[in-house]
């Protein structure tokens, strides 16, 4: 009799003519009980065969860097100025719209701005470079798109550069 260890049954006995009788051979699975290497860092996570990087964080918005560089811009200022004769409320609520505008409140500036623009057409580029800004603050994609004006009424007249 020989004694054998079998992981769920213990130890076995097994008959000397049996035992003598076993041929050992390669295990093709033997490669999927190879040991997990060490982890890395405390982020990476094992996929099964390897252990990979934690996705970066989605960007965080920044308004406060779109609110200064809006705020300090002469040619905001030169629009806000110019629809003041044609569409004052819309004029005299877009900073306080803007200082607003965190998270989904962007809705009243976004307002006011199309009354802006209906009023006062911008040239393409300023609308471009506003949304350049909005893009590289990850902001809203939404909130880019409202700053493209879509009246062509604003479009017809001659728009301040």
């Amino acid at each position: 009799m020989a004694l054998f260890f079998n992981p769920q049954a213990g130890v076995v006995e097994i008959d000397s003519a049996v035992y003598d009788s076993w041929v050992a051979v390669d295990n093709p699975k033997a490669d999927y009980y190879r040991p997990i290497p060490d982890q890395p860092s405390p982020q990476h996570y094992w996929d099964g065969e390897q252990w990979l990087s934690p996705p970066p964080p989605p960007p965080t918005t920044d308004w406060a860097t779109f609110k200064t560089v809006a705020l300090n811009s002469a040619t905001l200022n030169q629009i806000q100025a110019a629809a003041y004769q044609t569409a004052p409320v819309a004029a005299g609520s877009l900073a306080a719209a803007l200082l607003l505008a965190d998270g989904n409140g962007w809705a009243d500036f976004a307002a006011a701005w199309a009354k802006i623009c209906a009023a006062v057409p911008v040239a393409p580029d300023v609308i471009a470079g506003f949304q350049q800004v909005a893009a590289a603050c990850h902001l809203p994609e939404a909130f880019v798109e409202a700053l493209q004006p879509s009246s062509p009424q604003a479009a017809a007249q001659p728009p301040v550069t």
